[in-house]
């Protein structure tokens, strides 16, 4: 990963918020909770990593990652 990689993680970030991750053990019948949004995230960060941080190749994930979140209720 570059200075690249770095600053459209950043850019990302200031527009999406930062990502966070959250440990929760599971007991009982309780289902773990799962964002919403997580394969599209998915999907924009492999993007970013396969073309070096540059988002202009990943602008479609983006978008897809923005009508998610727009979309999704909040957990």
């Amino acid at each position: 990963m570059g200075t690249g990689s770095a600053m459209a993680h950043r850019a990302v970030d200031a527009v999406m918020g930062p990502r966070t991750m959250q440990v929760e053990s599971v007991g009982g019948s309780e289902a773990p909770k799962v964002d919403a949004c997580s394969n599209q995230m998915k999907s924009f960060g492999d993007c970013l990593e396969s073309s070096n941080g540059d988002i202009a190749r990943c602008q479609f994930y983006f978008d897809q990652v923005k009508m998610c979140r727009g979309a999704a209720p909040a957990l």
